[in-house]
C-alpha cells in the first residue's frame, strides 16, 4: 500500500505535536505561577538599575 509511509509520517508528526503541546503547557503553567507571584507582591520586580 502506497499510503503507509504517509500514515506513518502523520503519526510521527502527531506524536511530535503532542510532545510540543505538553512542553508548552508546562511553560505556560510556570508563566502563570510567576504572574500570580508578581501580582501578589509587585516589589519583587527588578528595577531597571539592578
Amino acid at each position: 500500500m502506497s499510503s503507509t509511509p504517509a500514515v506513518a509520517g502523520i503519526l510521527e508528526n502527531t506524536k511530535e505535536l503532542d510532545r510540543l503541546r505538553k512542553e508548552q503547557e508546562e511553560v505556560l503553567v510556570e508563566i502563570n505561577k510567576i504572574h500570580k507571584k508578581l501580582q501578589s507582591s509587585p516589589e519583587v520586580v527588578e528595577k531597571p538599575g539592578d
